[in-house]
């Protein structure tokens, strides 16, 4: 497997070849030489280059397939929106949102590690999304220099106390000062979410709606589980539910147990805001 660098590539490609199909190779040849940067890939609400990156090199290859998170921002979000994208990563979501909301809406899109932050900057720049706020932070519940691990897979990058690279931790409650709306705040920072709500009480007064990523694996890491942001939620007046096809709720059972890799849950405040949006 020297020649791959995961399991998961070696697989797909193998499973490709055998179907007689030889483009995922000879696109794995190219992304392995460093040479796929110069390639472009064009999906609903933006255009990417194909970073260096095991996430970008899976949207290479499945460039048609609709994501369900991309297919709810698209759907849910209106013009002149706020929106706060914690865990931008190569900034797909934050491009859809800079699309739907406007020249007046507003992202403001938050990725920690340095090496990812140059991919997202440089995405935003291409697709001219001026509406756009780029911050290279971690999100906590304190402000503080933090390490972060260094992953081949960057989208699974977590802060962590051991590590060489460290990066500057912050809080919601801090970047969301000058805010007075968020009609969408999305989540997805490997494990830390309850951290980083525990930093937003007075961000969350403010938000409507919370799209995040439940993964029991990564809460685990830091000692928590999903009951424990449902309660944290509950308790600021947020339900929880899966959005299933149609855009239809269903409601997360308090002792859920996630038992997928993740799983995407919206929590909102007001159910007829939610249907005025989706209808």
């Amino acid at each position: 497997m020297y020649f791959f660098k995961t399991r998961k590539e070696k697989e797909f490609v193998y499973k490709q070849i055998k179907k007689g199909n030889i483009l995922p190779f000879l696109k794995y040849l190219i992304y392995r030489a460093r040479l796929s940067q110069f390639f472009f890939l064009s999906r609903p609400g933006y255009r990417m280059r194909i970073w260096h990156a095991p996430y970008a090199l899976w949207l290479w290859n499945h460039k048609d397939k609709e994501k369900e998170e991309e297919l709810f921002f698209a759907k849910y979000l209106k013009e002149g929106d706020t929106v706060i994208d914690c865990g931008a990563h190569l900034g797909t979501l934050s491009m859809v949102a800079s699309k739907k909301i406007g020249k007046v809406g507003r992202v403001v899109s938050i990725e920690p590690h340095p090496r990812t932050f140059s991919y997202l900057e440089k995405n935003i720049k291409e697709n001219t999304c001026h509406n756009v706020l780029l911050i290279n932070k971690a999100i906590g519940d304190k402000e503080e220099r933090i390490a972060i691990t260094d992953f081949y897979a960057s989208d699974l990058n977590y802060l962590t106390e051991d590590g060489e690279t460290t990066v500057q931790m912050t809080t919601l409650d801090v970047l969301s000062s000058n805010v007075s709306k968020i009609d969408l705040l999305k989540l997805d920072v490997e494990g830390h979410e309850l951290q980083a709500l525990a930093g937003g009480e007075k961000t969350l007064l403010k938000t409507n709606a919370i799209y995040f990523e439940s993964a029991e694996g990564s809460f685990k890491r830091y000692n928590y589980t999903l009951k424990d942001i449902i309660v944290h939620l509950k308790r600021r007046g947020f339900s929880c539910f899966f959005v299933r096809d149609g855009f239809v709720l269903e409601e997360v059972p308090e002792n859920h147990v996630t038992k997928t890799r993740y799983e995407n849950i919206l929590a909102i405040k007001n159910m007829y805001e939610y249907s005025r949006r989706i209808s």
